[in-house]
């Protein structure tokens, strides 16, 4: 199978390079505004359509690589295809396009590894386009960088600051028999709860909770004052949030020999939030879900997702499933007692149906 793992790296350019890349992203402004014009004017909202009518026209009046124009195409047309009405036309926000530099096989960039690490990419210069060498880092690669030279590179994207993010694949093959089960609980509460063997990792979610507080706050005064200018991404603080997180349920894993990474299933969880009060569809789970998959494939972890029915009310140690033995946030068995905090509880569950724990005379767990 293949893993991915997206890289962020930083451009310092000189001189003239900085004037060169504002001039590139100054162009491609212009081409998206005419694009999104165009769109609304003519009711395109197919790609194909929209290239027969106008790809010579922007080829012949902005100085832009042909994948860069056909790039532009594809993320006006898909914006306006996205739109919940065919009649309605969606704000958009042309610095949110960066310019994507790979394209399958083909890439408009390439790395130079010569003292340090540079980026090669065809800038404009007049009326054509000339490859410069861009300044990354200087001086030795460290962990992240060294990756670049080792993997595959399946996309690469350049933003307006000079952010280069790129794409990396390799093949991966899982062959060891999973000894230790990391279960894994999403919540609201607890962002993340991951159990193994007697040791608890809990993230909170109190960061997630105050971010969708603030942007539920930011968008009523949009909306009473009428502004146009957004400030606050939501959406991008959860994402870096949780994939931090991920990151730390990863290194949780790597304390155990041969592990495997067991996660709920999420298959009917839309059906289920929409018989759940509202607070129940903040927590990003399939974000969460994804980000820990992503990056367990990566570092060669084994991963499995399980059904989890009553992961929450079900006892770890004696198997008795009641609604009363969950209390709140407090977990207690009814039958033999066992108290715990609910989450870990999940945790503990999740981990039990993919390796069983070891059975003390008596019937009770070996802790």
């Amino acid at each position: 199978m293949k893993a991915r793992k997206v890289i962020s790296v930083k451009l310092k350019p000189v001189g003239e390079q900085a004037e060169k890349i504002d001039g590139l992203f100054s162009e491609y402004r212009r081409l998206a505004m005419f694009l999104i014009e165009c769109c609304k004017k003519t009711g395109i909202r197919d790609y194909y359509r929209l290239h027969n009518f106008a790809y010579n026209f922007c080829k012949e009046n902005y100085r832009l690589p042909s994948e860069v124009i056909q790039q532009g195409m594809k993320l006006v047309t898909n914006t306006f295809k996205g739109s919940y009405k065919a009649r309605h036309i969606p704000k958009i926000d042309v610095n949110d396009f960066p310019i994507r530099l790979t394209y399958g096989e083909k890439h408009l960039f390439y790395f130079v590894f010569d003292g340090g690490l540079k980026a090669r990419i065809s800038l404009p210069n007049g009326r054509s386009f000339k490859k410069e060498e861009i300044l990354i880092h200087n001086g030795e690669l460290n962990d992240k960088l060294s990756e670049l030279t080792k993997h595959k590179i399946s996309d690469s994207l350049l933003f307006p600051d000079y952010r280069l993010l790129i794409t990396l694949t390799k093949e991966v093959e899982i062959d060891y028999v999973p000894e230790n089960a990391i279960g894994v609980d999403i919540g609201i509460i607890n962002l993340i709860t991951a159990y193994c063997n007697g040791k608890v990792l809990q993230i909170s979610g109190e960061q997630i909770l105050e971010a969708h507080k603030k942007g539920v706050e930011h968008r009523r005064l949009k909306q009473k004052l009428g502004s146009r200018k957004f400030t606050y991404n939501e959406s991008k603080f959860v994402r870096d949030y949780v994939y931090h997180a991920a990151n730390q349920v990863i290194e949780f894993a790597k304390q155990f020999e041969k592990p495997v990474i067991v996660l709920e299933d999420l298959k009917w969880l839309k059906r289920k939030l929409k018989r759940l009060p509202h607070i129940y569809t903040i927590a990003p789970y399939e974000l969460i879900h994804s980000a820990i998959v992503e990056k367990a494939l990566w570092e060669e972890i084994a991963v499995q997702t399980r059904k989890a029915y009553y992961s929450s009310q079900k006892c770890p140690v004696c198997k008795y499933v009641s609604s009363k033995n969950r209390k709140g946030r407090r977990f207690k068995c009814l039958k033999c007692g066992f108290e715990e905090d609910v989450d870990v509880v999940a945790g503990m569950n999740l981990s039990f149906f993919a390796i069983p724990p070891p059975i003390k005379m008596g019937g009770t767990l070996a802790r």
